[in-house]
């Protein structure tokens, strides 16, 4: 999902698991969806779920209020994008910019050793961004999606 939104020039925002202070509404409508099922319990089987969550979707979105909407519900706010969809382009990187392709196994070689970069970017071309000798940011398209430490010979998410 995430490639393909960045495929629809949409920027996004990587922020750490469970921290409501960078990602509250999305941790609020988990913990909705929790309350949710403890509230009314779990569907009996798997061919339950999908009416389950549409009736959880239909309430939450159409007829419980939401206090950060001034008691509105998100339905009533909601309107159609105005922009077109488009397919994507191919990404063109700035002339003379390092780019590489990353491998099936979501891997980079850099300077003799293997790094992770992501299996999400499998076949993808990254720009590699230079900090410093040692340090390199990976970029997909517009987004910082890996640092490269050569020294510590380690990668990191961003």
């Amino acid at each position: 999902m995430s490639v393909w939104l960045m495929k629809q020039n949409v920027k996004l925002y990587f922020c750490a698991v469970r921290h409501p202070q960078t990602q509250g509404k999305v941790e609020r409508f988990h913990r909705s969806l929790q309350d949710a099922l403890h509230e009314r319990g779990f569907p009996k089987d798997r061919e339950s779920w999908p009416g389950w969550l549409e009736a959880f979707r239909r309430e939450y979105n159409e007829i419980r209020p939401h206090e950060a909407l001034d008691m509105a519900t998100p339905a009533s706010r909601w309107e159609p994008s105005r922009r077109r969809f488009e397919e994507s382009a191919e990404w063109e990187y700035p002339s003379g910019a390092q780019v590489k392709i990353v491998r099936g196994s979501g891997q980079m070689r850099i300077g003799g050793h293997d790094y992770m970069v992501t299996t999400a970017l499998a076949g993808e071309r990254v720009h590699l961004e230079y900090l410093e000798q040692d340090r390199i940011l990976i970029y997909y398209r517009r987004t910082c999606v890996r640092e490269i430490n050569l020294r510590k010979r380690q990668s990191y998410p961003v």
